[in-house]
């Protein structure tokens, strides 16, 4: 499988891996999953709808939300969210941007060690 996959608790990396999705890669919003883990004792409701809004992708294309036994700290974070597509264009498009920027990067790192 071709899977596209960011998992994060900051809602800011997951809203910009999203924004970047839909607004610069042009993929359906319509296409992107989302997935939650929480801890038993979490308010789930209140979480989905939290990542709902941070993500901008809409409930009905979360997955079933997982519930881990009870945490350290139940009730006082948000989870983790997962951010996922399956399309083998997209996968192919962002390792590909992937492997010129890593490229990018060794040359700097070699050229400041050169000097």
């Amino acid at each position: 499988m071709y899977a596209v996959e960011v998992i994060n608790s900051d809602p800011k990396i997951i809203r910009i891996f999203t924004q970047y999705l839909v607004e610069k890669i042009k993929v359906p919003v319509e296409k992107i999953r989302g997935q939650i883990q929480i801890h038993k004792g979490d308010d789930k409701e209140e979480i989905e709808k939290f990542w709902s809004l941070a993500s901008g992708i809409p409930r009905s294309q979360f997955n079933k939300t997982i519930i881990r036994p009870k945490g350290n700290k139940p009730g006082k974070n948000r989870g983790t969210f997962k951010v996922r597509l399956y399309d083998k264009k997209v996968y192919i498009r962002l390792k590909t941007l992937l492997d010129a920027e890593l490229g990018l990067i060794c040359q700097f790192s070699m050229k400041r060690s050169v000097a």
